[in-house]
């Protein structure tokens, strides 16, 4: 490419071509289709760091999606089970064993008899066992398509280490946690890791950015609302669920029209 075209925009375009077909024939070769081509496969999974490292230096405020985090849940709540009523109960998809492989990994050996496969409304795989109540999810780390309504809800169960969102329209989304931090596992009701997490999932999917494309870290919001969030993760018992209204949490961190240009 020519250095005149040589922008952020057309690495990101680049770095998805990539991605994509690195995807693709990743599917065909665990599903025994044609046309897998090792070579090309390696290659491609060769260029893909080097087309990040390019990419951050041309914008180093851009983020990458990282995929999902599978992740196992140990109690069905009540935001659990309105997730489950969301589910379409078929699968795997063609092409789908590698993330089915993955959740597997997530599932004790007794819970795989009369196991489950679904897809939520968002497209994320689901296992689950009915008889064991055994749970496995792929959790996000990318921003949700379009701002959450102010009257969703956010809801978490003690232990699962997982927050769901439960719109009006009857979906129920997982919350997604901030890919540019280590962590993606949230508590709550005590000052840690786990809250702190919480914190910077929902300053990351929750509250309003100026630029979606470039989205705020925690520690990039005004004091106050750093405060506020911090504050509302370490607060209450570690014991009970977590739900609060994203209207009450906008509230909370000041997120109207005048701090949106602070």
């Amino acid at each position: 490419m020519p250095d005149a075209q040589l922008s952020a925009g057309a690495v990101y375009r680049a770095l998805t071509t990539a991605r994509t077909l690195a995807a693709a024939l990743s599917d065909q070769a665990e599903t025994d289709a044609e046309h897998a081509d090792p070579v090309l496969l390696e290659a491609l999974s060769a260029a893909q760091p080097e087309l990040v490292s390019v990419r951050h230096l041309l914008d180093p405020s851009l983020i990458d999606d990282p995929g999902p985090s599978p992740h196992a849940v140990s109690t069905l709540g009540d935001a659990e089970n309105t997730y489950l009523a969301t589910i379409s109960w078929w699968g795997p998809a063609v092409g789908d064993a590698h993330r089915k492989a993955a959740l597997l990994g997530h599932i004790w050996e007794k819970d795989r008899e009369d196991l489950r496969t679904g897809y939520d409304p968002y497209g994320r795989m689901v296992l689950h066992n009915p008889t064991t109540g055994a749970l496995a999810l792929e959790r996000p780390q990318v921003l949700p398509s379009a701002p959450y309504p102010d009257n969703a809800e956010i809801l978490a169960t003690p232990g699962n280490m997982t927050a769901f969102v439960l719109l009006p329209d009857g979906r129920c989304d997982i919350l997604p946690t901030d890919p540019r931090y280590g962590f993606d596992d949230i508590t709550w009701g005590y000052g840690g890791t786990g809250p702190d997490v919480f914190a910077q999932a929902l300053a990351f999917a929750v509250l309003p950015h100026p630029d979606p494309e470039r989205p705020l870290t925690l520690n990039d919001r005004p004091e106050d609302v750093r405060t506020a969030m911090l504050e509302l993760t370490e607060d209450g018992s570690q014991h009970d669920p977590f739900r609060i209204g994203v209207t009450t949490l906008r509230a909370r961190a000041g997120a109207d029209d005048a701090w949106a240009d602070r």
